[in-house]
């Protein structure tokens, strides 16, 4: 039986001048709260995870993100899609303690991005003004293109967010939270939700320690990362989706194959990619910035 998807970002109306500064400033946190399943992060263990705040009319929504360069974002395609103008925050788990936030007019979403059913979901930021990089400010490790055909299926991974912790406790997190899901077959995730959400460019996976354990609405954008040889993240997914029974059914989630548009990432940025066997670094070295 195939059911609908549930895109992860958190959407916002707003009716008022009051609510209008609510959703600027963010939600009121929930105690204890964790991604479903998740646990805190520890300081500056994610340094790459960026908070999005994006705004349109009438409508504000967030989702995460990881650091390209100082001067680029990597996240979905759903998370800008149809909003006027971005926040994006960085350098702490704390929700209500970035040091450093920093707007955007610009992005690229993919050319082929369809909402329909979120294949090519993904888009870079361009910010507004470039980052300084700090202990809590890193940018993130891309797979490698030897490595981009890799399945992962197997593998467990890192995903994490500021998003719901549950379906039952509709509020986001105000820490970063984290937990680990295990890569499953594509063949999984295309008997739930069809061969035209699930394609090779793709990835499926299911919470490891629980089947609870997911990412969850507000977790969209952010970074599934593994592990390298030198115990470095690397980042092989962005997550995209999850069934819209609720996130912690058990049913598979959906992230963006980052292998698949390492190209594509590097042709729209202009930031020339350094590789190496492990993983994908981008040059300091990169063309003027565009638009």
């Amino acid at each position: 039986m195939r059911f609908a998807i549930f895109i992860l970002c958190h959407v916002y109306i707003l009716v008022s001048n009051s609510c209008t500064n609510v959703a600027t400033s963010k939600l009121i946190p929930t105690p204890h709260s964790r991604i479903s399943g998740g646990s805190l992060a520890g300081i500056n263990e994610f340094p790459w995870h960026v908070y999005i705040l994006a705004n349109g009319d009438g409508i504000a929504s967030t989702c995460g993100g990881s650091i390209l360069s100082e001067t680029w974002v990597l996240t979905a395609a759903h998370c800008t899609h149809g909003f006027l103008n971005l926040d994006l925050y960085f350098g702490s788990t704390d929700v209500y303690s970035m040091p450093t936030i920093i707007s955007s007019t610009y992005w690229i979403e993919h050319s082929q991005y369809d909402p329909s059913n979120y294949n090519n979901d993904i888009s870079v930021v361009q910010l507004e003004s470039a980052l300084n990089y700090t202990p809590g400010i890193q940018p993130m490790n891309l797979i490698s293109p030897s490595e981009s055909s890799n399945d992962f299926v197997n593998e467990v991974a890192t995903v994490l967010g500021f998003g719901y912790t549950s379906d039952q406790n509709p509020q986001e997190s105000s820490d970063l939270l984290f937990t680990k899901v295990l890569i499953v077959p594509n063949t999984d995730c295309t008997a739930r939700y069809g061969a035209d959400i699930v394609t090779e460019k793709t990835l499926c996976a299911v919470g490891n320690a629980s089947l609870d354990h997911s990412i969850c609405s507000g977790d969209s954008g952010g970074a599934m990362v593994i592990k390298n040889e030198n115990d470095d993240y690397v980042q092989i997914g962005i997550n995209s989706f999850v069934s819209d029974l609720g996130c912690t059914t058990g049913w598979p989630s959906g992230y963006v194959r980052v292998g698949s548009y390492l190209e594509w990432i590097s042709t729209q940025t202009g930031i020339r990619m350094d590789t190496s066997p492990t993983n994908v670094k981008f040059s300091l070295n990169r063309r003027a910035v565009l638009g």
